[in-house]
C-alpha cells in the first residue's frame, strides 16, 4: 500500500504517549482524538513530508529504529495502524 497524510491532525505529546487531534475550525465538527505510542508516532513522522511512502519503506524506518525482527510483522503492524487511520481521515491509502 502506499500512505500519504491529509496533514488535518495535530500531534501531541501526552503522558509518553502521542495524541493524534484532528483540526476543525468548529470545535463540534471534531470527530476523533486517536493515542498511539512510540512505534505509532514513527510511522506518522514517516509521513511528515507530506509525500507518499510505502509500506515497505515505512517498515523498514520502523525495523531501525525499534531493533525489529519480522518485516512481515512490522508491515502487517503498519497497514493496521495506518489503515486505522485511514479510517478516521487522518491518511489517504492507494494500491501500489
Amino acid at each position: 500500500m502506499i500512505y500519504k497524510s491529509n496533514n488535518n491532525y495535530i500531534l501531541e505529546d501526552v503522558m509518553g504517549d502521542t495524541a493524534i487531534i484532528a483540526v476543525e475550525q468548529d470545535i463540534a465538527k471534531m470527530k476523533s482524538m486517536v493515542a498511539t505510542n512510540s512505534s505509532g508516532r514513527a510511522m506518522i513522522d514517516c509521513l511528515a513530508d507530506g509525500q507518499e511512502h510505502a509500506t515497505t519503506d515505512i517498515a523498514s524506518k520502523i525495523m531501525e529504529e525499534f531493533d525489529a525482527e519480522s518485516l512481515d510483522q512490522v508491515k502487517l503492524d503498519v497497514d493496521t495502524f495506518l489503515g486505522q487511520l485511514v479510517e478516521y481521515g487522518y491518511v489517504t491509502r492507494r494500491s501500489e
